[in-house]
């Protein structure tokens, strides 16, 4: 794990475009943390999460119920005593309207040696176009890495209803075509669940098993609680694994809690 010089552990609050890190071997994504009241959350699984030893977080999206300030403080404070690592985010639409006073940007680039993570914000279901330019330039700047896509409601699939319209994944789809070999995948969250399909020849991740109660969807990969984490990074490779902490759900069985590896996700 890579201290991070200038970033404490703890949710941060951006107020850069770009954000630029060295050295970094590993960082863990997840979503949907904290949308649902708190009898509807597993507040424990979000704390596992946060002890997976990492460089750093990036949640995408909703990361409390109301986006309310009192909700906010008392995640700051939570992920101050928990985490043992920075904690980037995005919006989602449970974040507003106080997302921005408490996490500052949510549309950003954080620059690594030889891969980039581009966080778009849209928790209104609609891309702004300045953050379409923010995409364009900093894939067009940092010509040499990969990156990876972040924003929260995800793109059109044909089993459920919770995703933008085809209309606004066209914007950034336009904007990426022309950098489609170095694109490895578009991570989002919104649905509870472990999700994994292909639209327009891009990868989508959506994983949304950071806290709240999970997707009965019967194309969930994972009943569980989980993060994807992606390491070997400063290799210029990426190895992931899917890690869960809550067991799977089965019929008529209570949901157990373990920290452990599951599986991997193959992104070669």
């Amino acid at each position: 794990m890579n201290r991070i010089k200038g970033f404490k552990p703890g949710l941060q609050s951006v107020d850069k475009r770009e954000l630029y890190l060295k050295g970094i071997r590993s960082v863990v994504v997840l979503g949907d943390n904290g949308c649902r009241p708190p009898e509807m959350v597993d507040l424990n699984a979000f704390k596992k999460i946060l002890k997976i030893k990492t460089d750093f977080f990036i949640i995408v999206g909703d990361l409390v119920f109301r986006g309310k300030t009192g909700e906010f403080r008392k995640l700051l404070k939570l992920c101050r005593k928990t985490a043992q690592s920075p904690i980037f985010t995005l919006a989602g639409n449970h974040d507003l309207p106080m997302y921005s006073k408490f996490c500052g940007r949510s549309s950003y680039a954080i620059i690594l040696d030889r891969f980039g993570f581009i966080c778009l914000d849209n928790s209104k279901r609609k891309f702004k176009q300045s953050d379409v330019g923010l995409l364009k330039r900093v894939l067009k700047k940092h010509k040499e890495k990969k990156f990876f896509v972040l924003f929260h409601i995800p793109p059109p699939l044909r089993f459920d209803r919770s995703h933008i319209e085809y209309g606004e994944w066209k914007k950034i789809k336009k904007a990426l075509d022309k950098f489609k070999e170095r694109i490895v995948c578009v991570f989002c969250g919104h649905i509870h669940a472990l999700l994994d399909y292909r639209l327009d020849g891009y990868r989508i991740i959506i994983t949304g098993g950071g806290g709240a109660r999970l997707s009965d969807l019967k194309q969930n990969r994972l009943k569980a609680h989980h993060a994807i984490k992606l390491s070997a990074l400063d290799e210029g490779q990426i190895k992931s694994q899917i890690i869960a902490v809550t067991r799977e759900q089965k019929a008529n069985t209570p949901t157990q809690t373990f920290s452990g590896l599951i599986g991997k996700l193959s992104l070669d």
